[in-house]
Parts: C-alpha cells; sequence; structure tokens
C-alpha cells in the first residue's frame, strides 16, 4: 500500500498538477500534493493571486474547493501537510503593505471550514526561489527571527560572487527579494543567507 501511494504520489505531482488549475484561473500553478489514508488527494497551489486548495477522491472526483485571498495583494500556497482528527494544513506567503507575510490556513478535510492563522516570523529560514527555473527575475524570501545583519548574496557555480541582494539590519520578519538575472549567462547559480550565526545556502537554475 505504501509503495503504491509512493507511485501515485509522483504520478500527480509530475502529470497531474498541469492539468488540476487549468481552469480555475488567469495564473495557476499547482505547488504542492498530499494523500491521505483513504486514497483522498489534496493538490495546493496558486490561482489568480490567491490560495487554490482542491480534494479529489480515489476516483478523481473534485470533493470541494477552497479559494482564499488576503486583501488586495498575491497570496500563494507552497506547501500542504495532513494532520490528526481530519485537518489539513496550507501554508505558503502573501503580500502585506511594507512586506510579505507567511500564512497558514487550517481546512477540516470532511469541509470546506477554514480557520485563519497568521505565523508571525519566530524562526530562520531560507525558501527556494520561485519559479526555479528561472529565465530573467525570480523571487526569494527568508525570514529573520529578530533584528539582526542580513547578507544575501548570489554565487556562480565556481564559487564567484555574482551579486549582492541584501547587506543590512533588518528588523523581525519575512522578506521577499526580486533577483534580476536578464545580464547573467544560464547555468547553475547559488544564494546564500546569513543572518546573525545562521547560515544556509539553496541552488536556483537559470536559463535562457
Amino acid at each position: 500500500m505504501e509503495k503504491f501511494k509512493i507511485i501515485l504520489y509522483l504520478i500527480l505531482f509530475i502529470l497531474i498538477p498541469p492539468l488540476l488549475f487549468s481552469r480555475q484561473g488567469t495564473y495557476d500553478e499547482a505547488k504542492a500534493v498530499a494523500i491521505d489514508d483513504s486514497g483522498n488527494v489534496y493538490v495546493t497551489g496558486i490561482s489568480s493571486n490567491s490560495f487554490l486548495t482542491i480534494k479529489y477522491s480515489t476516483s478523481g472526483e473534485q470533493i470541494w474547493t477552497s479559494k482564499s485571498s488576503f486583501g488586495g495583494g498575491v497570496s500563494c500556497a507552497n506547501l500542504i501537510a495532513l494532520g490528526s482528527e481530519s485537518r489539513v494544513f496550507v501554508a505558503g506567503w502573501k503580500t502585506e503593505v511594507g512586506g510579505t507575510e507567511v500564512s497558514l490556513l487550517r481546512y477540516d478535510a470532511n469541509s470546506t471550514g477554514i480557520e485563519d492563522f497568521a505565523l508571525k516570523s519566530n524562526s530562520f529560514y531560507l525558501e527556494q526561489n520561485f519559479p526555479n527555473p528561472f529565465s530573467l527575475n525570480t523571487r526569494i524570501s527568508y525570514s529573520v527571527p529578530k533584528k539582526s545583519f542580513v547578507l544575501l548574496q548570489v554565487y556562480d557555480a565556481l564559487g564567484f560572487l555574482v551579486h549582492t541582494l541584501v547587506d543590512e539590519l533588518k528588523d523581525e520578519g519575512t522578506y521577499t527579494i526580486v533577483f534580476d538575472a536578464s545580464e547573467l549567462p544560464s547555468g547553475v547559480y547559488f544564494y546564500r543567507l546569513v543572518v546573525g550565526s545562521e547560515t544556509e545556502t539553496k541552488a536556483m537554475i537559470l536559463w535562457k
């Protein structure tokens, strides 16, 4: 059963997401998939600048759809997890006046009821850039747990520094910055975040 679920997960994540959101909005992209013990499938992502989560039965029937937006900004769901007591948790980011904030939605798997939790940034993290691969520019989000000096830099595959995105003191919060790579050649690049004594590095692909 576990092997079957893994195979089903791979099929769903690779082949189905582009079709699932094809008619939901003007801009749609599936970001994460989860499967419960009964074989029901949950897909979440972005649709017309809003969170979109869909539950499908084992036969592929759409059970419910929930679309959530926050004010007039952009909202994008990135992660989905299944909890106890039929809870479904969807996490992502939303733009607010003055910056970007992490958001968490809690669904009842048996209905479309939602409770909205605004998560305060109390931990250090660096998100995978989006989109990735990218051709001209991409967004990089990161969290600062407390007022700290922040350094965010981009390196090429040989380890040479190509751009410094952030080099300043930042207050506690979650931030998003756009990296413009229009003048760089295609290839693999690495972006490194340093916040106080914490460091994290991720890879991204520029494809022109």
